[in-house]
C-alpha cells in the first residue's frame, strides 16, 4: 500500500513538472511570436497600421490573396514586402518576365526588401553594396525632401536623379529606396521594408515617405498570398466531381439511417409473454450447468461410494449383492464418465436403495 502511495505521488510530480514546462514553452512561444510584412500582422514588423494609415487619407487599398496571374487583368500598384517576398510570388522565369511585361503596361510595382539576383536584370534594378545605417534622409523623388525615415538598411545602391530615375531615400551618397521608369509603368524598390512596419511608422516622417510613395493614384494591392493569406477557388471546386458525388450519396445514407432508426415505419410489436417454467426446466438446468463444469466423475463417485457402503457388509452372502458392488467398482473406476455412465449410476443407486435399504 505503501509502495503504491508513493508511485501515485511520483506521477503527480512529473505530471506537475511536465505541465510547468509546457506553459513555459506556450509563454515563450507567444513572446517570441514571429512577425511579417502583412497587412494581417500587428506585431513589430507587420503592415497592419500602414494599410490603415492608407485607407485613413482615403487612398484605395485591397489584401491580394489570388494567383499572381488574377494580377495581370488589372493594372494598379502592387507591393509587395518582406525579404525574398518576391521570389515566393514569381519563383520561376516565366512568371518573374509576366510580372515585367505587367509592370511595362502601365502598372506599378513596389518592392520592400531584399531581392534575387535574377530579379535585377529582369526589372533592371542597380547592383547593390552593404551599408550599416539606422536613418535614411529624404532624396529627390520625395515632394517633401530632407526628412529623416528610421529604419534598418544593410544594403544601398548608386543614387541618382534623372528623367527616368530618382532617389527617394539616401544614406550618404548611397541609394536605399527609388523610383525609376519601367517601360510604361514604375518600379518603386527600397532595400529594406522596417521603414514601413509597425513600429517604425508611428515615426511622422516614415507615415509621410509611405504616403508620398504609395498615394500616387490607383489602387494599392498587397500581396498576401506569401503569408498565407490565399483566396481563390472554395473547397468543393477543387475536389474532383467523383469525390463530390461519394460525398453527397454517404450524406443520403447518413440521412436515410437516421431516419429509419428515429421514424417508425410499423405498429410496435409487443414481446411474446412469458410462459410458466416448471421443476423440469430447473432440472435441465441444473443438468446442463453440471455437465458444464464437468462434474460427472464426481456424481458417479459418490453414487458408487454410498452403494459400497451399502452392499459391502452382504456380499459374501448374497449373489446379487456381489454382482450390484461389483458394478458400482466399475462404474467408480472410471476416469472420464459419460453422461450414459451417470445415469447407469443413477439407477443402481436406486435399486440398491429400493431393495436393501428400505
Amino acid at each position: 500500500m505503501a509502495r503504491k502511495r508513493q508511485l501515485d505521488v511520483a506521477i503527480g510530480v512529473v505530471a506537475g513538472i511536465a505541465l510547468i514546462v509546457f506553459i513555459a514553452l506556450r509563454a515563450s512561444v507567444s513572446q517570441a511570436q514571429i512577425s511579417v510584412p502583412s497587412t494581417y500582422d500587428t506585431g513589430l514588423n507587420g503592415y497592419a497600421a500602414l494599410y490603415d494609415l492608407l485607407a485613413r487619407e482615403n487612398v484605395q487599398t485591397q489584401r491580394f490573396g489570388d494567383p499572381l496571374s488574377q494580377l495581370f487583368k488589372h493594372p494598379g500598384t502592387l507591393v509587395i514586402a518582406g525579404n525574398g517576398a518576391l521570389f515566393a510570388v514569381a519563383p520561376a522565369r516565366m512568371q518573374s518576365r509576366a510580372l515585367d511585361a505587367w509592370v511595362k503596361n502601365g502598372s506599378t510595382l513596389a518592392i520592400f526588401g531584399s531581392v534575387p539576383p535574377w530579379f535585377h536584370s529582369t526589372l533592371g534594378l542597380p547592383a547593390l553594396t552593404r551599408i550599416d545605417a539606422q536613418v535614411a534622409a529624404g532624396g529627390c523623388g520625395l515632394h517633401a525632401p530632407g526628412i529623416d525615415v528610421a529604419g534598418e538598411f544593410t544594403q544601398a545602391m548608386a543614387a541618382s536623379c534623372t528623367r527616368n530615375r530618382a532617389t527617394l531615400l539616401h544614406v550618404g551618397n548611397r541609394a536605399v529606396a527609388i523610383a525609376y521608369r519601367h517601360g510604361k509603368g514604375t518600379i518603386v524598390f527600397a532595400t529594406s521594408a522596417t521603414p514601413l512596419d509597425n513600429e517604425h511608422l508611428a515615426q511622422r516622417a516614415n507615415a509621410r515617405f509611405a504616403y508620398a510613395v504609395l498615394s500616387r493614384g490607383g489602387t494599392v494591392a498587397f500581396e498576401e498570398r506569401v503569408y498565407g493569406h490565399a483566396t481563390g477557388r472554395r473547397f468543393w471546386q477543387v475536389l474532383p466531381a467523383p469525390m463530390c458525388v461519394a460525398i453527397v450519396v454517404a450524406c443520403v445514407a447518413v440521412l436515410l439511417a437516421i431516419a429509419g432508426a428515429n421514424l417508425p415505419f410499423a405498429p410496435p410489436q409487443s414481446p411474446a409473454g412469458a410462459q410458466e417454467r416448471d421443476s423440469s426446466e430447473y432440472i435441465a438446468s441444473l443438468a446442463l450447468m453440471l455437465q458444464r463444469g464437468g462434474a460427472q466423475r464426481e456424481i458417479v463417485r459418490r453414487l458408487c461410494a454410498h452403494v459400497q457402503l451399502v452392499l459391502g457388509p452382504r456380499a459374501l452372502l448374497d449373489e446379487s449383492a456381489r454382482m450390484l458392488l461389483e458394478r458400482a467398482q466399475a462404474l467408480q473406476s472410471l476416469s472420464r464418465p459419460r453422461g450414459e455412465d451417470v445415469i447407469a449410476a443413477g439407477r443402481l443407486f436406486a435399486r440398491v436403495q429400493k431393495e436393501y435399504e428400505w
